[in-house]
């Protein structure tokens, strides 16, 4: 089923709705003509004149979701509520990667984006699903986390009508976004979303979700006898202070772009500060 056709703007509904207006004089009017895809769906071209509120209904006064297929931005806040109601079914999570994050990381691709000059129709919805099937950290399938994730978001999507021409991307920057899985990122917007996500791992806030990870797992603080891994391999699942040296001050190294480089060495300077805090603190010469 063609989603994605040129010319100027569409929308996707089913049979038998109409468009209506959102607010009174907003000035958006449907062009009396459809082209049929089968007996369940029919594509308008419908002109915006304005920005004003836009929706679909149904006869009985049932929303559908819609799209706008050549820019999908142009309905920005529509997508980002549609993902997070989304989100907000998926109950699963644990202290580091709860509702916080995932605006945190979206706010991380955003900075990202607008410093590499890229839109966000394959980052916004990448970003925001990223996680959106939860698999412990513990877990035997962790490093496929990523793959099934990626699965389960662009499956969501097609059901919602985001443009098919943007799925494979999608499915790529958010596979490719674990560090975990180890997959090559082969865009532009994969790049900018693994580092999204690597810095919200870093600084003030990846400390602290260091810390309640480690809490909720069990884990001790430190290694009593040697809490820096200076004479041994980290063991980051039993001493959250080993998380440091096993994964979070890697990461700047692992930096896909210049903007994220640069914000990964600053925070990862704000770590070591921690460290060097902690170990006047422990009596560790």
């Amino acid at each position: 089923q063609p989603r994605a056709l040129l010319g100027i703007e569409w929308r996707v509904f089913r049979n038998n709705d109409r468009l209506t207006h959102g607010e009174k004089n907003s000035g958006l009017a449907p062009v009396p003509r459809a082209r049929k895809l089968g007996c369940e769906q029919a594509i308008f071209q419908v002109p915006f004149a304005n920005k004003g509120t836009r929706r679909i209904k149904q006869n009985a006064g049932h929303l559908f979701p819609h799209s706008i297929l050549l820019n999908p931005m142009n309905d920005e806040s529509f997508w980002i509520k549609t993902f997070r109601d989304y989100l907000a079914q998926q109950t699963e999570s644990d202290p580091a990667h709860d509702p916080s994050h995932i605006e945190r990381v979206v706010l991380n691709t955003r900075h990202l984006a607008e410093a590499e000059e890229l839109a966000l129709d394959v980052l916004l919805p990448a970003a925001y699903l990223h996680d959106c099937v939860h698999i412990a950290k513990n877990s035997p399938d962790r490093n496929r986390a990523s793959t099934i994730a990626a699965d389960h978001a662009v499956k969501f999507l097609r059901e919602v009508y985001y443009p098919e021409m943007h799925l494979d991307s999608i499915h790529h920057a958010i596979r490719a976004h674990s560090f975990s899985a180890g997959i090559p990122c082969e865009t532009r917007e994969a790049k900018i979303l693994q580092d999204a996500d690597r810095l919200d791992a870093l600084g003030a806030v990846g400390l602290g979700r260091c810390l309640m990870l480690g809490g909720h797992f069990g884990s001790a603080l430190y290694h009593p006898d040697d809490p820096f891994c200076e004479t041994r391999t980290p063991e980051d699942a039993q001493y959250c202070i080993d998380h440091f040296y096993a994964k979070l001050l890697t990461l700047p190294d692992t930096m896909q772009t210049e903007t994220g480089r640069y914000l990964a060495s600053e925070r990862a300077d704000f770590l070591q500060v921690y460290l060097d805090q902690l170990r006047s603190e422990i009596e560790v010469a």
